[in-house]
Formats: C-alpha cells, sequence, structure tokens
C-alpha cells in the first residue's frame, strides 16, 4: 500500500444553529456536530469511521465531500487546500472524491432509467465523449455485477442491494481517488451487506481508490478497514489499525461499542461484558471536561475536568483518555 497521504484533516469544525430563541439565534444554542477533528488516510486504504448514530459521523464526511462547508479547519487533498476553494477549482476536485449514501433509493432520480442517471456525470464532466457512453455504461454495470440490459430500467424496479451496486457505478464512473461511503451497507441483509463489502474491495485493490468507510457496525468496519477512528460527541477519540483496535481498545468508549457487536462464536454468548449506558450528553451544551465521563464506569474527578488530548503510542494507535485500558477485549 502506498505510504503517500491522499487526505489530511486538521481541527475541522461544524455547527449548526440550534432551536431559535426569541427572535434571535443565541450563540449558545448552535448544534457542536464536529469539534476539532484531525485524521489522515493514505492513498488505497480504507479508514472506518464508526460511533453513535449523531456523534457527527456523517457530517465530517459530507464536509470532506465538499456537500458542507466546515466552520473552521484544514481539508487537504493531494496537498490542495479545500477549505475555502473557489468555485471554479472546485469541478476537477468533485471528479476525485465521489460519495456513497446509505440510501441508494434516495440517491437515484426515480425518474429516470439507470442509463440516463451514469451517463450525466459522464457528459457533464467531459469524461467520455456521446458516442463512448453507452460503451462506458455497460463497462461501468459489468464492474459492480449488473446486466446490459439494467441500463434500460428504472430505480424501483431493482432491489436495495442492486440499487447500492448503481450508487457504487455512480461514483464509480467519474474515476475518483477518493469514495466516501455513508454507511452504505446498514440499510441491507446480511448476506447482500458482504456482497457489497467485496464488491468495494474488489475495486479498491484495481482501481487503488481510498475510501472513507463510515458506519456504526463494527463487523463490517473490522472487515473492510485497514485503519478505525472511533468517534464520540463530534471528537475522535481513538484511532488505530483495525485488529490492534479490536484486540487493545485503549478507550472505555471503545471496549464498550465492541462489547454491543454480537459474537458469531455461540460458547462465548454468557460472557458479562460491560455495555454502554445512557444517552449521549447534549451536543449544544458540551459539558466541561472528557464527554465521555458522564457513562464511563472508570472516570474520575479528573476526567470531569480535564478535556484529554489525543495520546500517541508509537504504533500508530492514539486516544484521548485519562486512563486507559490495558487489557483485551
Amino acid at each position: 500500500m502506498a505510504e503517500q497521504e491522499i487526505l489530511s484533516v486538521q481541527e475541522l469544525v461544524k455547527t449548526y444553529p440550534g432551536a431559535a430563541s426569541g427572535l434571535f439565534q443565541k450563540e449558545d444554542n448552535r448544534i457542536h456536530a464536529v469539534r476539532s477533528v484531525s485524521f489522515t488516510l493514505k492513498k488505497g486504504e480504507t479508514l472506518g469511521l464508526v460511533g453513535e448514530s449523531g456523534c457527527g459521523k456523517s457530517t465530517l464526511g459530507k464536509q470532506i465531500a465538499m456537500i458542507e462547508i466546515p466552520d473552521s479547519g484544514s481539508i487537504r487533498y493531494e496537498g490542495h487546500e479545500l477549505v475555502g476553494i473557489k468555485p471554479e477549482q472546485k469541478q476537477k476536485i468533485r471528479t476525485d472524491i465521489q460519495m456513497i449514501f446509505q440510501d441508494a433509493y434516495a440517491s437515484l432520480n426515480p425518474r429516470k432509467r439507470i442509463y440516463d442517471i451514469l451517463s450525466e456525470p459522464l457528459l457533464y464532466h467531459h469524461i467520455c465523449s456521446k458516442e463512448e457512453v453507452s460503451g462506458r455504461i455497460v463497462e461501468l454495470l459489468g464492474e459492480v455485477g449488473l446486466p446490459e440490459h439494467a441500463a434500460q430500467r428504472y430505480p424501483h424496479e431493482f432491489s436495495g442491494g442492486q440499487r447500492q451496486r448503481i450508487c457504487i457505478a455512480k461514483a464509480l464512473s467519474l474515476n475518483p481517488k477518493l469514495i466516501v461511503c455513508d454507511e452504505p451497507v446498514s440499510a441491507l441483509d446480511v448476506s447482500i451487506q458482504a456482497q457489497i463489502l467485496n464488491l468495494l474491495k474488489d475495486l479498491q485493490k484495481k482501481y487503488e481508490v481510498s475510501y472513507l468507510f463510515i458506519a456504526h457496525g463494527l463487523g463490517a468496519v473490522r472487515y473492510i478497514s485497514d485503519r478505525i477512528a472511533v468517534m464520540y460527541l463530534g471528537k475522535i477519540v481513538e484511532t488505530a489499525d483495525s485488529q490492534e483496535l479490536f484486540e487493545h481498545p485503549r478507550h472505555p468508549y471503545t471496549k464498550a461499542l465492541i462489547n454491543a457487536s454480537p459474537i458469531a462464536d455461540p460458547t462465548r454468548r454468557d460472557e458479562e461484558k460491560a455495555h454502554l449506558e445512557g444517552e449521549i450528553p447534549s451536543a449544544v451544551h458540551i459539558a466541561k471536561g472528557c464527554s465521555f465521563a458522564t457513562r464511563c464506569p472508570f472516570a474520575s474527578v479528573a476526567c470531569r475536568d480535564q478535556d484529554p488530548s489525543m495520546t500517541e503510542e508509537g504504533n500508530g494507535h492514539s486516544y484521548a483518555c485519562i486512563h486507559p485500558l490495558g487489557g483485551e477485549v
């Protein structure tokens, strides 16, 4: 795998207006969706991004895909800054960075045939000429395991898994170097999930594309990811290689997520394991100290007073915790 970075995110912040109070919006009512997030992604690598619903994963993905604009921070793609980029510079970058969404049906225009859905980006971005479009569409459908005649059908005529294959073909049509996968398999049956994950891995190997794979299901993330970043209440609290993270989690939140995952081995299903309790704290009024302290069984007075910074172990494993765990799951 190439070691060159394709993406570098530094101190990214994104807030949204909260509930209005009176005639004017108060600053302290803003929702803190992404709070000073930093990470890197290498060429040909898959970085899994996991966390509970509402932790800011999808918001982060949309900012990288330039669907939303961050409040502050830096997003550097192949060394080029994307935050504040001029409109005329966006077109080339948008062919390089694509996004696959969870709801494949909502991502496809129900009134258009698959041929039209796939041909529009090809022609708009001048990927191929009108004479070459038909051949390119047949090629794309073949890449994702769909027959040639699928081009003449409409989205509602396909199953959920087939629609997601079409969305992958649409993203692939622009020859991207980075694809943000926003929970692309969470709405699918388990057997179909495996097929889509294998397809993504095969396409990555063939085209050397990089993935930011967003999900809340750890099984899929562990299978497809080279590295994993764990996100809680808008912040990344732990990052490590996939195997290292599952075998030696350092943050209590990471371990709780792993414990909450279904166990395939029936002989281990009766094991006593600590699970998450309580709800994620308010994203409007961020409490002092560690955001996980209100749900952490190991929290101390120091945890409630100090917001821990990331600690690097030296093997690519980093975590934000005052009292890190040391044992295996």
